[in-house]
């Protein structure tokens, strides 16, 4: 199997009859966004998707157990990581680390296999659960609305843990002709609070005293800050 630098190409599903997948053999696919790794696959050799410059998406399937080879995803904006579990993907430290990285902070990795592990445990057949019962229960209506729930129940526990991870920012310069310092820290990059001339000195004293409120929402598959108060000497500011 072998696509490498073939520029038409934007998504793959590899057949479950692969067992391994040659060094390089997507490499340099420039049109290649996303790509299913089935279970069936072992083994992959050095750098098959190195140089897939637009490859954001990558599924392991569910019961893979699959050696990498070194450089992997080298040069791949990687956004979205699912199925990587403990112990199923072995890679070299550099390559694990960004499919840990990238897996954290997407919200498709956290929220399928979240959703997939309580549908099957609810569609279960209970053990004194009739036929009738079970076909009550259980149908595609049913399926929908539980998939809705624990698809919103993701959403608020992957909101929830971006709360919980959220850096304070740094404060930096004022600028007194716009009236605004200037905030940064290492998620969010660089922000403006809106503060009077007259509070600006009090602001700059208390500021290690600052509490936040921040609030985010899901875009573009991550948890992005989309408001953020700041309470210092008793007043509330609005980043």
């Amino acid at each position: 199997m072998t696509f490498a630098c073939c520029e038409s190409l934007t998504s793959v599903i590899i057949p479950n009859s692969v067992k391994e997948i040659g060094k390089h053999a997507f490499l340099g696919c420039h049109g290649l966004t996303s790509v299913v790794i089935p279970s069936s696959v072992a083994s992959m050799g050095e750098s098959v998707f190195g140089l897939c410059d637009s490859l954001t998406s990558v599924t392991f399937e569910s019961g893979i157990n699959v050696e990498l080879g070194w450089y992997q995803f080298s040069s791949c904006p990687l956004k979205t990581v699912i199925g990587l579990t403990e112990g199923n993907i072995h890679a070299d430290d550099k390559t694990r680390k960004l499919l840990e990285e990238v897996a954290s902070h997407s919200f498709a990795s956290y929220a399928l296999p979240f959703v997939t592990k309580n549908v099957s445990q609810w569609q279960k057949k209970g053990e004194f659960e009739t036929t009738q019962q079970y076909s009550a229960r259980v149908n595609e209506t049913t399926r929908s609305a539980k998939v809705a729930e624990w698809m919103d129940e993701a959403r608020r526990q992957f909101l929830a843990k971006a709360q919980q991870d959220f850096s304070a920012f740094t404060l930096g310069d004022y600028d007194a002709d716009r009236q605004v310092f200037v905030l940064s820290n290492s998620k969010d990059g660089e922000k403006s609070v809106k503060v009077d001339l007259s509070d600006a000195p009090a602001f700059k004293e208390k500021y290690s005293t600052a509490t936040y409120n921040p609030t985010f929402v899901i875009k573009d598959d991550r948890a992005v800050l989309s408001d953020l108060g700041i309470s210092v000497g008793g007043k509330t500011y609005t980043v």
